[in-house]
């Protein structure tokens, strides 16, 4: 909540994923209060150390192409039905009778 909290202070909306209604419900947690500024101002001289956008431009286009292999071996991966990102299939109980989805 404090990490989201802090996200909005900066006005910048963050991407949550949530997999249950109770992660749903920590996450509004954020809302309906701000941090106070000296502890924005403390969390930014942590965070904003650490930002990859601190890094040198070299460092960045590193990570961005390396993340963008990585994310196009796993989508490739995915749609030859070889990989691990897609949904997992689990067994749903609909009247009395198991059912794949």
């Amino acid at each position: 909540q404090v990490a989201l909290n802090w996200c909005i202070q900066h006005q910048v909306v963050p991407l949550v994923g949530c997999r249950s209604t109770q992660q749903a419900k920590d996450s509004l947690g954020c809302l309906g209060w701000k941090l106070s500024s000296d502890d924005v101002e403390r969390l930014d001289a942590v965070a904003l150390d650490r930002s990859t956008l601190q890094s040198p431009p070299w460092r960045r286009a590193i990570f961005v192409t390396l993340f963008g292999i990585v994310n196009l071996i796993c989508k490739t991966m995915d749609y030859w039905g070889c990989g691990s990102v897609g949904v997992e299939r689990e067994e749903v109980y609909d009247s009395g009778k198991a059912k794949q989805v």
